[in-house]
């Protein structure tokens, strides 16, 4: 149990290139967005049946199997339930040993069809609800800025005391009252220490 639930949170950065590969194949083999956006929600509800079965994924990914075992088995558990294209990668994924990359070429694969269909993932932290006028404000700063169509997730975090972080990819605003306060207190220590 343990190394699944290891599975779902970690993935060694090594197999990150690996999985991102496996999403750019798919993502060449889809070239229509609207397949491409149904082979998606596919993965994602693939990805979430793992989640809720630990168990075979678990077996899934283990060691244990040989590569006939694990082939079969996924024959077994997917064939005729499945897309062709999901069946073709899953049935890749068996041959190589290498279920463990579900969770990142799902996400890998997300990432780069928002990319082709010129949108981009956006989360913004308050410290407490914004009203839609406000968040179709955020959202109008952001496609202006980006020059994409953001995807924003909104979350609440009190401890900011107002204002804002947002968060676009690995770059992230920090406009929050708390890290102003921060950076005040520092700045206040360092003349007291330093003077």
């Amino acid at each position: 149990m343990q190394a699944a639930a290891q599975v779902d949170t970690v993935m060694d950065p090594r197999l990150w290139a690996v999985s991102e590969t496996y999403a750019q194949a798919m993502l060449d083999l889809l070239a229509e967005d609207a397949d491409a956006e149904e082979f998606d929600a596919e993965l994602h509800a693939l990805q979430e049946l793992m989640d809720r079965m630990p168990e075979a994924k678990a077996l899934l990914c283990a060691a244990l199997l040989t590569r006939r075992e694990r082939v079969e088995l996924t024959g077994r558990v997917f064939a005729g339930r499945v897309s062709e294209k999901m069946e073709a990668l899953l049935m890749l994924l068996a041959r190589n040993g290498r279920f463990v990359l579900l969770p990142g070429i799902r996400r890998s694969f997300r990432h780069r069809l928002n990319q082709r269909e010129g949108k981009v993932e956006v989360t913004v932290t308050t410290a407490a609800e914004v009203d839609a006028e406000q968040k179709r404000a955020v959202a109008d700063l952001v496609r202006e800025e980006l020059d994409a169509e953001p995807l924003v997730t909104w979350r609440k975090d009190p401890s900011l005391i107002g204002g804002m972080i947002l968060r676009v990819g690995d770059r992230v605003i920090d406009a929050s009252v708390a890290s102003e306060l921060r950076k005040m207190t520092q700045a206040l220590l360092r003349r007291k220490l330093g003077g």
